[in-house]
């Protein structure tokens, strides 16, 4: 019971993002938010989008007892 509430809270979070960031990233043409009009450059989006990527991905490193979770993260989210 206490693994499936940890699998929940750590782990569907990256899945859910990964299946947001592959709709993102994989459709030519995705209406824009007005949030987006504010002339926000393409690389500073790209950065926020994986950096939220990658902290996800540190939380569930961190729940599974990785060594070195920070590194696993960040090279997961940029080889992504």
């Amino acid at each position: 019971m206490l693994k499936s509430k940890l699998l929940l809270f750590y782990d569907i979070p990256v899945y859910l993002y990964v299946i947001f960031l592959f709709y993102i990233l994989a459709v030519p043409k995705v209406p824009e938010p007005t949030i987006s009009r504010l002339f926000i450059p393409d690389y500073v989006k790209h950065f926020l989008l994986f950096g939220i990527f990658a902290i996800l991905l540190y939380r569930a490193f961190i729940n599974h007892n990785y060594k070195n979770p920070y590194i696993v993260s960040i090279i997961i989210a940029i080889s992504y």
